[in-house]
């Protein structure tokens, strides 16, 4: 990626390159609990020279790195600029698909995964997006009700096996459809790697969930699953070979709307609580993995091996060069 930090106006019109800063940080995540921001340090020489206000935009040209300018912090005793904003997948966070008057949810039909991320977008902020016409070979649906806009083309385009593309280019944002990069078999990454690994061995603490949903007394909603030794889960106690070393949860989840997600929440939950081992690995070797690609990760001290997703990518820009972070969990 050739950077280049570009200063655009509130009207996206290109108004410097930014040749003088001290450093800029920027962070995408799938964390739903966690902001996509970024953060350019500049000395105050350069600032003046050209001016950067909020609503002004800072944006790397053909990479997702960049969004509006929301904060300008002058700090005097150091004789620095701090300008902080969001990338532009954060800003999707900041819509909320919302139903109608009248309607529980918002529905999109089955088709193809560009139109409907066009049809979530719609008319907003359509100066600053444009969403590809092109066939990504992926059909996508929807029944959506109180999500924002991000999370819902997140849920949307995983459920079809795709991934959200966003790169800025020519003044606009470009939105696409992508499928999910499975890395697994051409990757390994290990300690081999400039890279920080966690592992984590555990004992089993729960198989069995009880799950409790709508309703009252012998009207409520009940969920009931067994996890057993070969890691499968079923509602059938028979199945269960020692029923009397069972470790029951017990998940009250009495906003639920359909019986159907409270199976699917139950089982989510239960294998949180099971799984007996976990990797996480965070690297700066920058070997083109993007948001959602899967590697394999293995631990030469413990011999630990699994498939991990890439979670969050990390970009840091100085003088002294450009390190991309990767976290995988």
């Amino acid at each position: 990626m050739g950077l280049c930090l570009i200063h655009a106006d509130g009207l996206m019109n290109e108004l410097a390159q930014i040749t003088e800063f001290d450093s800029f940080s920027a962070i995408i995540t799938t964390d739903r609990d966690s902001d996509c921001d970024w953060e350019l340090t500049m000395p105050e020489g350069a600032w003046t020279r050209c001016p950067i206000r909020p609503g002004h935009y800072i944006c790397i040209e053909g990479s997702e790195w960049g969004g509006p300018v929301e904060q300008v912090r002058h700090v005097s005793s150091e004789g620095q600029i701090k300008l902080r904003g969001t990338c532009w997948r954060g800003l999707l966070r900041r819509r909320v698909i919302a139903p109608a008057a009248g309607d529980t949810h918002v529905t999109l039909p089955v088709t193809e995964a560009n139109a409907a991320i066009a049809g979530l977008m719609g008319s907003w902020q359509n100066r600053l997006f444009s969403v590809s016409t092109e066939d990504s070979g992926l059909l996508c649906s929807a029944s959506l009700r109180y999500k924002t806009l991000l999370d819902a083309l997140e849920d949307m385009l995983g459920a079809a096996g795709g991934r959200l593309s966003a790169v800025f280019g020519d003044g606009q944002v470009h939105l696409s459809a992508l499928p999910v990069r499975d890395m697994s078999d051409m990757v390994e990454l290990s300690q081999e790697y400039d890279a920080r690994l966690l592992t984590d061995h555990s004992a089993r603490v729960y198989n069995h969930i009880i799950a409790l949903g709508r309703g009252e007394m012998l009207e409520r909603q009940v969920v009931e699953l067994w996890l057993l030794p070969d890691g499968t889960l079923t509602d059938d106690v028979s199945l269960v070979p020692e029923p009397d070393s069972v470790s029951t949860l017990l998940y009250d989840y009495s906003a639920v709307e359909t019986p159907e997600e409270l199976e699917r929440s139950a089982r989510s939950r239960l294998l949180s609580y099971a799984a007996e081992s976990s990797m996480e690995i965070e690297m700066t070797d920058n070997i083109g993995l993007e948001l959602t690609d899967t590697a394999s990760v293995r631990d030469t001290l413990t011999g630990m091996t699994a498939v991990l997703t890439v979670t969050a990518c990390e970009l840091t820009v100085k003088p002294s060069g450009i390190v991309m972070t990767h976290h995988l969990s």
